[in-house]
């Protein structure tokens, strides 16, 4: 913003602040845990060269969907379980499961 200022100050004060109007933002609280989850798998357990066609799982991952099938808490212990696609699936499974 401050950046997008020294060239047209309008435009940079008609861009909205994502902390301050949420309702223009649906789903940022949840990208933002997504964010969250994903930085603290990275610091705990970087992924090594040799896990690549495992890791490959998460890019094709439509991470704010899985976040809103699951809770954020279930989401965030499912990723740093560290099975992207059946853990998620499993995960999701679950509480529909339950609820039979």
């Amino acid at each position: 913003k401050a950046d997008l200022a020294q060239v047209n100050q309008a435009v940079a004060d008609s861009l909205a602040d994502p902390t301050k109007y949420p309702d223009l933002f649906p789903g940022w609280e949840l990208a933002l845990a997504a964010e969250k989850t994903f930085r603290t798998r990275i610091e705990h357990s970087p992924p090594v060269a040799g896990a690549y066609l495992a890791e490959k799982k998460w890019l094709s991952m439509d991470v704010l969907d899985e976040v809103r099938k699951l809770t954020p808490e279930e989401f965030n212990a499912t990723i740093l379980r560290g099975a992207p696609t059946e853990a998620l699936q499993e995960a999701a499974a679950a509480p529909a499961a339950a609820a039979t």
